[in-house]
């Protein structure tokens, strides 16, 4: 043992208070748990530990030992790749005036050390639900978990007024009229440890101090660094959709800082209302380059798991002003761009002569090969069309006329758009009830086959479909996902297909959609809205819905011009994570099934049927959870943190070498 270590392993040793009785002022108990449930700041409890919806989960005491923490001795266990950023909460009972919570580097076996700037420590912020909020059962959250003081916001300890130096109970947590405060009797301190991706492989000790009114103590971090790296790329389609909120912002450096905070837990931001003006025959770039282009060529993203790479794509909004729905009037009509275009005499379609086709082919081209020119080649276009989107398939009388002319309109559009050839231009499709419950014949057969039919028809032109996750059928995607290279992904995952996204579900929602997206061959997600704040005060109240506010704005807690991340988008990161790992071992295998009998064991495939031959992979499946072979009418997954914790660990054992 280094001199470094036994000093780590001495401080928690020599400090700390009793473990029994009421802390008393000054006096806290502290303890960990994962990066996978909401501890409540009033009880001590998860809000996760909840039988009634999430049978199988959370339960016992898991204050003294649980799957990361050891009360006994002091230490929190944690095991990564490098690049990889792996989670814990340290939770802190009791009562002080002034709190600070500190962490060391990690010292390693050979003068081998993570820097303890790779260690980031947030304040969890609570947002008061209540109990008609948060027993709300809606299509985002059939698994509610209760009103509530719900952790969602991750403050920096590093920020002024609300990060360390806090009190316990803290005057901070409260309604938006200040009168019903947080009965507050702990406090829970989030911990990103990011590993470096030169860490050497093998085993890291460092220390979290927490001093509270003068009195510290200490508890162990136990990491293990696997020999591998999660790659910086992002491999896994994880889009967050503002319509043009975002883009919009009036100070350009919050507007990175949203991309930022997006990039640094493996998402990205889409935007579809930035459209650089164009006279027919050239674009006007200056104003497009000089705020777009540093994230075109990664130059904004100084930091975290994706650091200096640009975005992976962007949106080429192709909008036509046609009457899309024909059956109540368009409260927000489209206008063209970025050509004008000639209407069918219904109004619901466009007339495409070889004129407008060249023309068209011409702007799609010229937008393309801008990127090209300025070297953005690592950032993936793709033409994306708001004004058909939904397209009304599934109408009936007028309805039904005005989507037979969309589905036109949007094929002949795909159709240039593949014509062209680019590598790095696609056309994407967003559908949800017009694919599941299509009444037309689009692909001329003579037969009405629903989403069969949507399938066939876009098949050959549409590289990337975007499918609401109720309405989604992979049985009718999969040929052309083989015969024609289709990439798919769900959009705004509902239950009883996947886990919830709203505050008041369980926080491992994300990290199931990732998993499940991966057992079903579909390259990720999309959740349209991230900042939905409602007009409200987010910090001191839910939004409308508890729903897409991922991101809170530190205006409103008197931080103005800083960004802070929901727990939600860590939980988006943990996903992504071990969609990549999912992938690298698919990748290594140069098949999926073991992979697939892992992932198996903490949940179904949402959108399809995967069979697994547990025969083949029992000693895979063994020890972790009886594996979840089905869909069915419902997805099943696995609500106890431990599961997973085991699922991660076994699957970097696998690409360690060990298993």
């Amino acid at each position: 043992m280094n001199v470094n270590s036994a000093k780590v392993i001495l401080v928690f040793l020599l400090s700390g208070l009793a473990s029994c009785g009421a802390p008393g002022i000054g006096q806290v108990r502290v303890w960990a748990i994962d990066d996978m449930v909401r501890i409540d700041p009033q009880t001590g409890r998860a809000f996760e530990e909840n039988p009634e919806q999430l049978p199988g989960g959370l339960s016992g005491d898991y204050r003294s030992q649980n799957w990361v923490w050891s009360a006994q001795n002091r230490s929190v266990r944690q095991f990564g790749a490098r690049n990889e950023v792996v989670a814990f909460q340290v939770i802190i009972e009791g009562r002080a005036k002034k709190v600070t919570v500190e962490a060391s580097s990690l010292a390693g076996a050979g003068g081998a050390a993570i820097d303890r700037s790779r260690l980031r420590l947030f304040r969890e912020w609570y947002v008061p639900i209540t109990d008609e909020q948060g027993n709300k059962k809606a299509k985002g959250c059939m698994l509610p978990l209760g009103g509530g003081w719900y952790a969602d916001v991750a403050i920096p300890l590093s920020t002024p007024k609300v990060g360390n130096g806090f009190a316990v109970p803290s005057r901070d947590f409260h309604d938006p009229s200040s009168t019903r405060f947080c009965d507050q009797k702990n406090q829970a301190i989030w911990v990103d440890v990011h590993i470096p991706d030169d860490a050497g492989p093998g085993d890291y000790t460092g220390t979290i101090t927490v001093t509270a009114d003068g009195r510290s103590q200490s508890i162990a971090l136990k990491l293990t660094v696997w020999d591998f790296a999660i790659p910086p790329k992002m491999n896994m389609h994880a889009e967050l959709m503002n319509y043009g909120a975002t883009a919009k912002e009036p100070d350009a450096e919050m507007m990175y800082n949203y991309f930022r905070l997006a990039c640094e837990h493996r998402a990205v931001i889409s935007d579809n209302h930035v459209k650089p003006p164009y006279d027919g025959g050239n674009y006007d770039w200056q104003q497009f380059d000089r705020r777009f282009g540093p994230l075109f060529d990664g130059s904004v993203f100084s930091d975290g798991p994706c650091k200096g790479l640009p975005i992976p794509f962007w949106i080429m909004p192709v909008e036509y002003s046609v009457d899309r729905t024909a059956d109540k009037p368009q409260k927000t009509p489209f206008k063209d761009w970025p050509l004008t275009v000639r209407k069918t005499p219904t109004g619901y379609g466009v007339v495409f002569d070889e004129p407008f086709r060249s023309d068209l082919a011409a702007a799609i081209s010229r937008f393309h090969d801008h990127f090209a020119a300025k070297g953005w080649n690592a950032t993936h276009v793709y033409v994306w069309q708001d004004s058909l989107d939904e397209p009304g398939f599934h109408k009936s009388g007028q309805g039904l006329k005005a989507g037979a002319e969309q589905a036109v309109a949007i094929y002949e559009t795909a159709k240039i758009v593949t014509l062209l050839g680019r590598d790095s231009l696609s056309y994407r499709l967003d559908i949800g009830s017009g694919n599941i419950n299509n009444k037309l014949d689009l692909d001329g057969d003579g037969k009405r086959r629903g989403a069969y039919d949507v399938a066939a028809y876009f098949g050959p032109v549409v590289d990337f479909w975007s499918v609401s996750g109720l309405r989604i059928v992979l049985a009718a995607l999969k040929p052309q996902m083989a015969k024609h290279g289709v990439r798919a992904c769900f959009y705004n995952g509902y239950h009883p297909r996947v886990a919830s996204n709203a505050i008041y579900g369980e926080l491992l929602g994300f990290r199931m959609w990732a998993v499940a997206a991966w057992r079903s061959g579909l390259v990720g997600w999309a959740d349209w809205q991230f900042r939905k704040e409602d007009g409200k005060n987010v910090f001191y109240e839910m939004n409308d819905d508890g729903r897409n506010m991922y991101f809170y704005r530190g205006e409103y807690i008197g931080v103005p011009g800083s960004l802070f991340a929901a727990l939600r988008l860590k939980s988006i990161r943990r996903g992504a994570q071990d969609f990549e790992m999912l992938r690298l071992l698919a990748e290594r295998d140069g098949n999926d099934r073991r992979g697939q009998a892992l992932a198996s064991t903490v949940t179904g495939a949402g959108f399809t049927d995967v069979e697994t031959d547990i025969k083949e992979v029992e000693h895979i499946a063994a020890g972790l959870h009886r594996p979840y072979t089905h869909q069915g009418k419902e997805t099943h997954w696995s609500h106890h943190p431990e599961d997973w914790t085991k699922f991660h660990r076994a699957l970097g054992e696998m690409l360690n070498g060990k298993r």
